[in-house]
Formats: structure tokens, sequence, C-alpha cells
């Protein structure tokens, strides 16, 4: 997994609501610290 653009991040965005866009964004952010 690499970097996402942010158009791809407007996109996720879009099409996901909520505290999972939170969840997984912060999920992506740690992984790619790790």
């Amino acid at each position: 997994m690499g970097h996402i653009s942010e158009e791809e991040m407007v996109a996720f965005q879009r099409e996901h609501d909520g505290a999972g866009v939170l969840n997984s964004f912060a999920s992506v952010v740690h992984a790619n610290i790790d």
C-alpha cells in the first residue's frame, strides 16, 4: 500500500461516511508510519 492522493481521499470520503472513514484513514496513516 502506498500513499493515496487527495483526489482518492475525497472520493473515498464521498463513498463512505462517519466513523468508518476515520478508522480507515487512521489505519492507513498508522500503516504508513510503521
